[in-house]
């Protein structure tokens, strides 16, 4: 059984910028104010396909006022997601990676590659999707991946990873 205790304090950043934490057995976040947040927790939301074990939701904003934005000196998504991974797997079985974009670098490349590739090639080839794929989450089939169209734009992604 998961314990229910979550720690929230605060530290200093290398570059000497105050920075939040909240930390638990389901969740574990990393933030600076509502404009920057490294974010990894359990979902407890089933998707409609069927995949293994426990889910992992990651929320990852690593530049003010998105894509475009000013790049925070402190948060570092490559690193954050496997050491969420392992604090998180310590307590779940966690073989399933969900992504949702929406906006920023990951759905902009996302629709670049599609133009070229399927719906599943498109996703590998993301930020989000190399890195998943390099800690061994891959997209198993086409139905673990969900792409809502406004006038055949990709405006939302679903993607399922799956760990072998």
């Amino acid at each position: 059984m998961a314990f229910l205790l979550k720690f929230l304090d605060h530290f200093t950043g290398g570059s000497g910028r105050e920075l939040g934490y909240s930390i638990s057995s389901d969740l574990m976040e990393i933030y600076e104010g509502l404009d920057w947040e490294l974010k990894a927790e359990i979902d407890r939301e089933r998707p409609k396909i069927d995949v293994p074990g426990e889910i992992v939701s990651f929320f990852l904003r690593t530049r003010e006022g998105g894509w475009f934005g000013f790049r925070h000196p402190d948060l570092f998504a490559a690193k954050f997601v496997p050491l969420a991974l392992d604090h998180l797997s310590r307590q779940h079985p966690i073989h399933t990676i969900h992504t949702k974009w929406t906006f920023g670098p990951n759905l902009k490349q996302f629709r670049e590659a599609e133009k070229a590739l399927k719906p599943v090639q498109a996703a590998n080839t993301t930020w989000s999707g190399k890195l998943f794929n390099h800690l061994g989450f891959y997209i198993p089939s086409p139905q673990h991946i969900f792409v809502e169209r406004d006038k055949g734009k990709a405006k939302e992604v679903h993607a399922y990873f799956v760990r072998d």
